[in-house]
């Protein structure tokens, strides 16, 4: 059934707007950075809602989007050819070096499609040997259903049946990457900016390792970014000089409309293109916003500002890192930072929620940092001032130096 995006939007005004973090805030209005709730009680979200919103609530240009569309159904067949998604397709070709595109509507729904594209391509593909595994180093987790349903379909020549078995492993170590791989792998998905545990890869070795261990075994190297919205990092995708064969996106368009993309490279397209059903529908609506959004990080204005910012963050991290011993690491690019300390942050959280701050923890002892765009210095003077008065109350309890 075709719901309209009029429809959608009463249901989130009845239902009030559900935050992703798990605290008990009652909303009345969103804008920017802000959240006020039904007391008029004012938060700055540093968690952008979980990378929902990474260009703040209400931005008027995705409000005017939703508005020319709003007498339009949001889902809509991939079979659907129109503008912009030849555009769009064409900018997410240049700027990820991967030509073909898969939409869908969920960070879920393009986990989905690349896992059946793998399982399609390695099937189909007559110049790969068999193979029944895919390692997973990523927060996305095939359900037990996906188990259960994810067998290889039959060759044409030698009408055999293979169930993959996924892999999961921690930490994401070069060692036990190659402990992991054999001939048997069909693929590898990867966050190449964040390991599962929210901090940076220090370098590109880890990542080019793995490279190399694709390039051997003849296996697919997929980047998973659904957990980095564009322009997060202060590029407009997250994965540096490296294309890989396959790459997933989930643009923070907001709660109320989203957008999963699979892209994967010409070689990977002529062979599943014959055998591949794409049956996930998308919001057009998703599509023109992402353009958008795309657009203006092109833009060097825009760019220059998150750097700017950025700067600025990382000034206030580097100054409480001198003052508190008990940091053990500070991690930061662009608007994505991780602070990890020698004790338990969940009540440092709870303090600064009291105070107007919402913040989220990557682990037990690491602080994640992903504001919106349109975070202002002075907001982040806020974060750092209540952040060094809790440490402070917090310091014969936790021996803090």
């Amino acid at each position: 059934m075709e719901l309209e995006l009029k429809e959608l939007i009463e249901k989130e005004k009845e239902a009030s707007i559900r935050l992703k973090y798990p605290y008990n805030i009652s909303i009345k209005t969103m804008s920017d950075a802000i959240i006020t709730d039904t007391d008029g009680k004012e938060y700055i979200d540093f968690t952008s809602n979980s990378e929902i919103n990474s260009l703040g609530y209400n931005q008027p240009f995705i409000s005017e989007i939703k508005q020319q569309f709003s007498d339009k159904p949001v889902c809509f067949s991939y079979l659907l050819q129109q503008p912009p998604l030849d555009d769009l397709i064409e900018k997410l070709g240049y700027i990820s070096g991967l030509p073909h595109v898969f939409f869908s509507n969920s960070a879920g729904e393009s986990f989905n499609v690349a896992l059946s594209i793998i399982k399609t391509f390695i099937s189909q593909a007559p110049f790969i040997p068999d193979k029944s595994e895919i390692i997973i180093f990523t927060d996305n987790k095939p359900s037990i259903n996906l188990l259960k349903i994810h067998t290889l379909p039959e060759k044409k020549e030698f009408q055999q049946k293979n169930s993959f078995e996924f892999i999961n492993s921690t930490p994401a170590s070069i060692s036990n990457m190659r402990n992991l791989f054999s001939k048997k792998v069909a693929a590898i998905i990867v966050n190449p900016l964040i390991n599962i545990e929210g901090s940076f890869f220090i370098d590109n070795h880890f990542i080019g390792s793995v490279e190399k261990l694709c390039q051997k075994y003849q296996s697919l190297l997929v980047f998973d970014l659904t957990s980095v919205s564009p322009g997060r990092t202060g590029e407009i995708l997250a994965s540096g000089c490296k294309i890989p064969d396959m790459l997933l996106l989930s643009a923070g368009l907001g709660q109320d409309i989203q957008l999963g993309i699979t892209a994967i490279n010409g070689e990977i397209y002529e062979v599943v293109n014959k055998y591949y059903e794409h049956k996930h529908n998308f919001s057009v609506t998703a599509c023109h916003i992402l353009y958008k959004i795309i657009e203006k990080l092109e833009e060097n204005d825009f760019q220059n500002l998150i750097n700017e910012k950025s700067l600025y963050l990382k000034e206030k991290l580097n100054k409480l890192e001198e003052k508190y011993l008990n940091i053990l690491d500070i991690q930061i690019k662009g608007l994505y930072a991780t602070v990890e300390m020698d004790f338990n942050l969940t009540p440092l959280v709870e303090k600064c929620l009291e105070d107007g701050i919402i913040l989220e923890l990557a682990t037990p002892e690491k602080l994640l940092i992903r504001p919106p765009y349109t975070i202002t210095c002075d907001q982040i003077d806020c974060l750092f001032n209540v952040i060094d008065k809790h440490l402070n109350e917090m310091k014969s309890d936790y021996r803090l130096e």
